[in-house]
C-alpha cells in the first residue's frame, strides 16, 4: 500500500491530509510553513507539528510516504521549492512535489491522468490523476462534516 502526503500551505495556516489509494486517514492544521511568511524557525516548528500529528492520527510511519505534495503560492520563488523538499525530506520519505496551489485547486474540480507521471488510482471509482496531488487537494478542502 502506498501512502500520500498532501499540503495546502498559505500564509497564514497550513491544511495537510494523509492518504492512501483510495481515501483520506488523516487530516489536520497548523500554522504556516511558508518562510517567506513566518520565520524559518517557525515554519519548521509548524510544520514537525503537522507531520507528528498526522502521524499520530493515522498510524503511519511517514517513512512510507510514497510522494508529498505541496500546492503554495510563490513557487515562482526557487527557494519555496528547495525548502519545502528540504523540510519535508527530513520526516517523510518519497518523491516531493511543490506546485502552485492553483494545481491542486484545479485537479480537485477537474481530476486528470495526465497530471504527473504517477500512476493515478482510484477512489470510489472516480480516477484520481495523482493522489499525493489530490491530498493536497483534500487537505485545501472543507473536511466533511457529520449530520446526525
Amino acid at each position: 500500500m502506498s501512502f500520500y502526503l498532501g499540503f495546502d500551505a498559505g500564509g497564514t495556516k497550513t491544511d495537510c491530509a494523509l492518504a492512501d489509494e483510495t481515501q483520506i486517514l488523516a487530516r489536520t492544521q497548523n500554522g504556516s510553513i511558508k518562510p517567506l511568511r513566518v520565520s524559518a524557525a517557525q515554519a519548521e516548528d509548524n510544520m514537525r507539528a503537522l507531520l507528528e500529528e498526522i502521524s499520530r492520527q493515522s498510524g503511519v510511519d511517514l517513512k512510507q510516504v510514497a510522494v508529498s505534495c505541496v500546492g503554495t503560492a510563490g513557487v515562482r520563488f526557487p527557494q519555496t521549492k528547495e525548502w519545502m523538499e528540504q523540510i519535508i525530506s527530513r520526516y517523510a520519505s518519497g518523491e516531493i512535489l511543490v506546485c502552485g496551489d492553483e494545481t491542486t485547486a484545479l485537479d480537485a474540480a477537474f481530476p486528470s491522468p495526465f497530471c504527473c507521471s504517477f500512476d493515478f488510482a482510484a477512489a470510489a471509482g472516480t480516477p484520481i490523476a495523482c493522489p499525493a496531488v489530490f491530498a493536497a487537494a483534500c487537505a485545501a478542502a472543507p473536511a466533511p462534516s457529520t449530520v446526525e
